[in-house]
């Protein structure tokens, strides 16, 4: 479900959350246009063709599914199970962030429908100077049992060595189905270095 990079960041176990089960079902892609489809949906009403109607109907709200745009619903920073905007750790600790999207794509058919993201991430200066960087820092390749209205992400990134002050992990996460990005940051400080381990001394 993810590759471990070990520079110059660690990612560790990612977990993925599948939030509003399923408001929309059916195959992913579809030729026609959602106006076209739905008004072949009120033709087959008329004849009478209820149930090629609610099928045609269903296939309109689908193609109406894929016109959103990938978008970031929330992004925050997790400490001790709560969310915050930002957070003061010492270089070299571990940085838990969780984002939540909507308007991303599926592959597959009806009954075997995946979603698929990469995400980059850079670790900035609060001036904006890259200082660290990582292209498919995660990648995310999840069955769902039907659409879903949101999908969450929640990653671990272990900060490079980094002096104190104010920093950015900036993320861009690119959905491998629909070929769309989205991106955000979150903020965080470092004051002191992280203690080594000192077991055996």
């Amino acid at each position: 479900m993810f590759h471990r990079l070990i520079k110059p960041f660690t990612l560790l176990p990612l977990m993925v959350g599948l939030t509003s089960l399923a408001i929309l079902y059916g195959s992913a892609g579809h030729a026609a246009s959602p106006t076209e489809l739905a008004a072949e949906a009120e033709a087959l009403a008329r004849e009478g063709n209820m149930q090629a109607a609610m099928e045609r109907m269903q296939k309109a709200a689908d193609a109406l599914w894929d016109l959103q745009e990938l978008k970031v619903i929330e992004a925050a920073i997790v400490v001790e199970d709560r969310k915050a905007q930002t957070l003061t750790l010492k270089s070299g600790g571990d940085l838990t962030t969780t984002v939540t999207l909507a308007g991303f794509g599926y592959e597959g058919s009806e009954d075997d429908l995946k979603v698929s993201f990469a995400v980059d991430v850079d670790i900035r200066h609060s001036s904006g100077r890259v200082l660290a960087s990582m292209e498919n820092f995660a990648q995310i390749n999840e069955a769902v049992p039907g659409r879903l209205s949101e999908f969450t992400i929640q990653m671990i990134v272990t900060t490079p060595a980094l002096l104190d002050g104010d920093y950015q992990a900036a993320f861009t996460l690119r959905d491998l189905v629909s070929g769309q990005a989205t991106q955000f940051s979150l903020g965080f400080s470092i004051d002191g270095i992280a203690k080594a381990n000192q077991s055996g001394q």
